[in-house]
């Protein structure tokens, strides 16, 4: 059984319970063997679902030998979650001999007990077939009472501490996700070069200009074949451009997507619990916080730099945008002057 079922021990469900602020007392006499009436409480572990269990049953006599009463359960999980239920009960009894008969709703179920000194022990055969019991001692309804409010106590003490824990394991997984993260975004440190974007740009440049001059030596031979020629050559520009401006607009998106994970990066880091504002760990962090520190001075030590590469890049990419279409516009102006 695990530690927190000494819950059930010290409410003093198998033992007997004080009142707060006394010593402990002794049980209360036995009844007499007129009178079954009083307050019994049981309880225990139960393996199947690992929950604790009290147990309460109030009877009454109301008879020579005959009671009812109710058979109150409350149980608590170990992540603090309880549920109570009531069951009628009815049943007879002749000297220590009792028969208890439980109310299912849509049926009853009876079960056979022993009433000595002030118990009750029921007995019935499991699911498997083994033999059961269970002991209800007599007590005060200010023991009862005493005993309920203890299990609530210890139920919010549970809750707390499985909030807790499921809280540590969400820090934990978000933690994780951040590392993994800069880890990424790093990893790409080595690979960010505006090479290719001013290439790109040079060659993009280079074929208008090449495709206009080729269209002025076309139109300048003054015959039908050649005005066809320039015309085709016009084409191919418009055609390029489309074609450039694809390439165009899958960068751009790369360096917005860039912008975007570098914004949600330094948001995370400036709202991590595992940070100080200095970028220390906070003392008493998760150990899953260990690895942040040197990657947030990696991190912002490329950071200017990474921004100042972006925004050169875009600025790239809208002049290599914009002089392209100046050169298509002026194929276009040449060849229609003809």
């Amino acid at each position: 059984m695990r530690q927190w079922i000494g819950v059930v021990v010290a409410c003093g469900v198998m033992a007997a319970c004080s009142h707060p602020g006394t010593a402990n007392t002794e049980a209360p006499p036995a009844p007499s063997p007129q009178s079954i009436s009083g307050t019994y409480v049981g309880g225990g572990h139960n393996a199947a679902n690992d929950q604790l269990f009290i147990q309460a049953l109030r009877l009454t006599q109301s008879a020579s030998g005959q009671f009812t009463g109710t058979l109150e359960t409350n149980t608590l999980s170990q992540s603090g979650k309880d549920t109570a239920t009531t069951q009628n009960v009815s049943g007879s009894y002749d000297g220590s001999h009792v028969t208890l008969v439980l109310d299912d709703g849509l049926g009853h179920t009876n079960r056979n007990a022993t009433w000595t000194a002030g118990t009750i022990t029921l007995t019935w055969l499991g699911d498997n077939g083994q033999p059961n019991t269970e002991k209800f001692l007599s007590k005060t309804d200010e023991e009862y009472a005493t005993i309920l409010q203890q299990v609530s106590t210890a139920r919010q003490k549970l809750l707390d501490e499985h909030n807790a824990a499921e809280q540590g394991a969400a820090q934990d997984k978000t933690t994780g996700e951040l590392v993994a993260r800069l880890q990424r975004f790093l990893s790409k440190e080595a690979d960010w070069h505006i090479e290719p974007i001013a290439k790109q740009r040079e060659k993009a440049l280079a074929f208008g200009d090449k495709s206009i001059a080729k269209i002025n030596e076309l139109l300048a031979l003054h015959r039908d074949q050649a005005d066809v020629a320039a015309d085709q050559v016009d084409v191919g520009m418009t055609q390029g451009q489309i074609q450039l401006n694809q390439s165009l607009d899958g960068t751009d998106r790369n360096i917005a997507g860039d912008h975007q994970t570098m914004a949600a990066l330094d948001q995370a880091l400036a709202t991590s619990p595992c940070l100080t504002p200095a970028g220390d760990l906070r003392p008493g962090v998760r150990p899953a916080c260990d690895p942040l520190p040197a990657l947030a001075i990696r991190y912002k030590s490329i950071h200017d730099g990474a921004l100042a590469k972006l925004a050169q890049a875009s600025s790239l990419t809208a002049q290599t945008r914009s002089d392209y279409d100046a050169k298509v516009k002026e194929a276009d102006r040449l060849t229609r002057s003809r």
